[in-house]
């Protein structure tokens, strides 16, 4: 099964299969998880009842609505085969609503039954060992190799598709300047110049979208026309800022989820390497000759397509409810 299949299969889907997010078999130190696919549930009353088939014989689950939330369940009941068993709240995740997870303990299963339940939900079990941070680590390195092999192609064979691509890369990575850079002014600048809070956060999303198209269609130029150096300097400038951003943007999450590194420092690290991206992009397209355009278009592809195949796969995580 693919990464996509088995992160669709498992998905807990709350409220959707289960009003909970978790359950997991607690057995001696080892914890077994249950996919909530293979829950049913029924809502009767003030009560959330759930049940399903575990080695042929019934588990069933009982919880009252919250007070305010009706997911912030309480007093959970569960029996196995008629037997009482322990039923502890462990924590509150968003999956992808906030829900809570349990532990059920006191089953009387061997460790060998335990290992079949584990084998048969192997998939949800090596989801869960991974975690939130595993499976955005993964994204991470997966993005990468998306980001690594888009530039390779590039540079054995630029083309249309290639110049339209890292068009698009700077325009988004133009936005993202903007937004990084005026995003941060204070209240009493915009009040000088006669600008509310409320009216500037109404404005910014606009004049990001504009610097964003303005910059795509600079790119554009720039790959397509051969312009004079006069104008070709000031537009790989131009240009050059969304590589800055998207650039600074990717070799944040390439620090966060690595090295690892906080603070200042990272700030710092981050700002200084992003500037170097802007500043080799800038030159290759200013020089522009055929190998200093196939430079730029192969990291322009590379930092685009990891970018955005990290954040595909992070709204994915998000949507499916494996991070929050």
């Amino acid at each position: 099964m693919t990464l996509f299949g088995l992160l669709f299969h498992n998905a807990p889907r709350t409220p959707q299969y289960t009003p909970f997010s978790g359950v997991s078999i607690n057995a001696e130190g080892n914890s077994i998880a249950l996919p909530n696919r293979i829950f049913t549930c029924t809502e009767i009353g003030q009560q959330f009842q759930c049940q399903t088939e575990i080695q042929n014989r019934t588990l069933e689950l009982t919880f009252e609505k919250g007070d305010t939330y009706e997911y912030d369940l309480k007093n959970c009941q569960a029996q196995y085969d008629g037997r009482s068993l322990g039923c502890q709240e462990v924590n509150m995740n968003y999956t992808p609503i906030l829900a809570n997870s349990y532990d059920l303990t006191n089953l009387g299963l061997s460790p060998q039954v335990l290992q079949r339940v584990r084998q048969k939900y192997v998939g949800v079990n090596t989801l869960m060992q991974l975690g939130e941070t595993g499976l955005t680590s993964l994204s991470m390195v997966l993005s990468l190799v998306a980001g690594i092999l888009s530039a390779l192609c590039t540079w054995f064979k630029p083309g249309l598709l290639s110049k339209a691509f890292a068009s698009l890369t700077a325009g988004c990575g133009a936005s993202l300047f903007f937004w990084f850079f005026l995003g941060s002014v204070s209240s009493d600048v915009l009040t000088s110049y006669g600008l509310a809070r409320e009216m500037w956060q109404w404005l910014l999303p606009l004049v990001c979208l504009f610097a964003g198209t303005v910059m795509t269609v600079t790119t554009a130029l720039l790959l397509w026309r051969n312009l004079g150096s006069m104008v070709r300097l000031p537009f790989s400038i131009m240009a050059s800022l969304g590589v800055f951003g998207l650039g600074r943007v990717l070799l944040l999450l390439m620090f966060a989820f690595g090295i690892r590194s906080e603070g200042q420092v990272l700030i710092v690290a981050v700002f200084l390497l992003a500037i170097v991206l802007a500043i080799a992009a800038a030159r290759w397209l200013w020089v522009n000759t055929q190998q200093s355009i196939r430079q730029f278009l192969s990291l322009g592809n590379y930092v685009g397509a990891a970018t955005f195949t990290f954040y595909g796969f992070l709204f994915l995580l998000l949507g499916l409810g494996y991070a929050d």
